[in-house]
C-alpha cells in the first residue's frame, strides 16, 4: 500500500512540475510539447507548367483525430481543389489528402500547409517544381551537386532538422 502511495505522490508530482521559489520570483518548469501534426509529399514528382496535377500528402499527428487543414499556394503555383480540408487520423494517426494544383510557371515553388489538430496548431511548407526547374534540379542531383538556391535562407532547427527560411509577403 506504502509503494502505491508513493508511485501515485510521484506521478502527481511529475505532472504539475517542479516550481521553484525564492527572492520575490517562482519558475515553473513544464514539458514543452513536440509538434502538432506533420506533412509529407507521397513522391517528389515534378509538375507540367499548366498541367493540374494532384499532389499526394500523408499527415502524421494523434491517432484517430481530426485535422483541419487550409492549403495556400505562393505565386506561381494555382489551388483548383478546396482549399480547406476536414480529415479525420485513422488508429495510426495517419490521414491523407491529394489537393489538386497547376504550376504556372517554371521553378520551385510552395504550398503552404496550415494544420490544426485539437489546440495545436502546425504550418508546413511542400515543396513543388515545374518545367525546365524540374530537369534542372534531376541533372543536378543525378551529378551529386547542390540543388539552385532558393529565395529563401538556409538554417537549422532546434532539433538539427535543415530548413529553409522563406522572405515573407509584403
Amino acid at each position: 500500500m506504502k509503494i502505491q502511495l508513493l508511485a501515485i505522490g510521484i506521478a502527481l508530482f511529475a505532472l504539475t512540475g517542479v516550481s521553484h521559489g525564492g527572492a520575490g520570483h517562482s519558475h515553473a518548469i513544464t514539458p514543452k510539447p513536440g509538434a502538432a501534426v506533420s506533412v509529407q509529399r507521397a513522391d517528389e514528382a515534378p509538375l507540367s507548367v499548366g498541367v493540374q496535377t494532384r499532389l499526394d500528402l500523408r499527415f502524421s499527428g494523434r491517432p484517430d483525430s481530426v485535422l483541419t487543414v487550409e492549403y495556400r499556394p505562393e505565386d506561381g503555383l494555382v489551388l483548383h481543389s478546396s482549399a480547406t480540408a476536414q480529415l479525420r487520423s485513422d488508429l495510426r494517426g495517419v490521414a491523407t489528402d491529394t489537393p489538386t494544383v497547376e504550376a504556372v510557371t517554371d521553378g520551385v515553388h510552395y504550398l503552404n500547409v496550415f494544420v490544426t489538430q485539437g489546440d495545436r496548431s502546425q504550418a508546413i511548407s511542400i515543396r513543388v517544381t515545374a518545367g525546365n526547374a524540374a530537369r534542372a534540379l534531376r541533372k543536378l542531383d543525378g551529378q551529386g551537386q547542390a540543388a539552385p538556391a532558393s529565395p529563401g535562407v538556409p538554417g537549422v532547427t532546434p532539433q538539427g532538422e535543415p530548413l529553409i527560411i522563406l522572405p515573407a509577403a509584403e
